[in-house]
């Protein structure tokens, strides 16, 4: 006499589930992403040359202004600080 037992699913079986899910969901992903790439508006050669011109000096400027407080602080926590207590 056979009895039907119910297993709990196994992780194997889990794990195919989650790749079939995973494997079916690309394909409308990818079709999504590329819809939305449609509709952005790419610069021209002339504004990619500008833009790349100001975020290069907005880092410049970021970079001096760090350079600026590390040395600040520098002078004021390593070596100011330590004289106050000679």
């Amino acid at each position: 006499m056979a009895t039907d037992v119910a297993r709990p699913a196994g992780r194997l079986t889990t794990f195919m589930h989650g790749l079939r899910s995973f494997v079916t969901g690309v394909g409308p992903f990818l079709s999504e992403v590329r819809a939305e790439m449609r509709k952005v508006t790419w610069p021209d050669r002339q504004q990619l040359l500008e833009l790349t011109r100001v975020v290069i000096i907005f880092v410049f400027i970021i970079a001096v202004l760090i350079w600026l407080l590390d040395t600040i602080l520098q002078a004021v926590l390593v070596q100011g600080i330590p004289r106050l207590f000679r």
